[in-house]
């Protein structure tokens, strides 16, 4: 999944939400920290990771999250953002209900697989600088069953948690109509099992039976809501996209998007509504009046 951009424009927030302003081609990627107000507070805060169990050392009252680091585990040349950050999440997922999640149906094959992973909140940097990664033992969750699941060119699995989710609000879905092309949307998930990245300045590039978009997508972002930047509401899940790295002699760099990109794969939130149909929307913190 390559990177690209464009434009920014989130016109719900309050103006400290999101800083950032890129033009094609530049990384759009932000640490929570980067993204302070509304956008972090509410929609940062309904994503999640999905890890093994092996990625979380139990410290007291909170789990420490170990994975090598980016570095290390892409081999990176030198210069890349976010190198020294740990790579733990092998996909991303959103909270729709109390406890329900949504996330790409490749992630979680079978019940078994669902019954051996963990769904972990605020797996994020929230400061400049951050050495360790830790999560409170209230933002681990696990599965209780797999309530629906596609694959091909509907991708997508709807997973009940092990109890309901607490102190955060689910994200609401679009739930009539269709994006159009040229809207701005925004990924928030864990690019190569990083921790969470909100990345602005993406757009509709065309909808059909699965939206093509340009937004800063990596692997383990597959399950990523892929957001309208206007109303806030979830367009879509990320499941596909470009390849994500080019070799550079001995060592990789992240792939950069041109003119002649598909764009990421996101399959509809259209098609997942019927196995959400008791699902309703959530007092919307940041778009109350749109």
């Amino acid at each position: 999944m390559k990177r690209s951009a464009s434009n920014s424009g989130l016109t719900c927030q309050n103006s400290d939400s999101l800083q950032a302003s890129a033009i094609y081609g530049t990384d759009n990627r932000l640490d929570w920290f980067e993204a302070p107000g509304l956008t972090t507070a509410y929609w940062a805060r309904a994503t999640l990771a999905l890890m093994h169990p092996r990625s979380l050392l139990l410290d007291g009252d909170s789990y420490l999250v170990r994975g090598p680091s980016y570095e290390d585990m892409a081999g990176l040349c030198p210069g890349h953002p976010f190198a020294q950050q740990p790579t733990a999440a092998f996909c991303s997922g959103f909270l729709v209900s109390e406890d329900l999640i949504v996330t790409a149906g490749h992630c979680v094959r079978s019940q078994s697989e669902c019954e051996n992973t963990k769904f972990v909140f605020d797996f994020a940097t929230v400061i400049s600088g951050q050495r360790e990664h830790r999560v409170g033992i209230e933002s681990v969750y696990s599965c209780g069953q797999i309530v629906r699941r596609d694959v091909g060119l509907v991708d997508y699995a709807v997973i009940r948690l092990d109890r309901p989710v607490v102190n955060r609000v689910p994200l609401n879905l679009r739930r009539q109509g269709s994006v159009s092309e040229g809207e701005q949307v925004m990924l928030i998930g864990h690019p190569m099992g990083l921790p969470s990245k909100i990345s602005d300045g993406g757009f509709i590039i065309s909808q059909d039976q699965r939206i093509m978009a340009s937004v800063d997508a990596f692997a383990a972002n597959s399950g990523s809501p892929v957001l309208n930047s206007i109303t806030g509401r979830v367009e879509g899940i990320l499941v596909s996209g470009e390849k994500d790295f080019e070799t550079n002699g001995n060592c990789r760099v992240e792939a950069l998007c041109d003119s002649n990109c598909r764009g990421e794969g996101v399959t509809p939130i259209v098609h997942v509504l019927q196995s959400l149909e008791n699902v309703q929307d959530y007092p919307n913190p940041v778009c109350d009046n749109l």
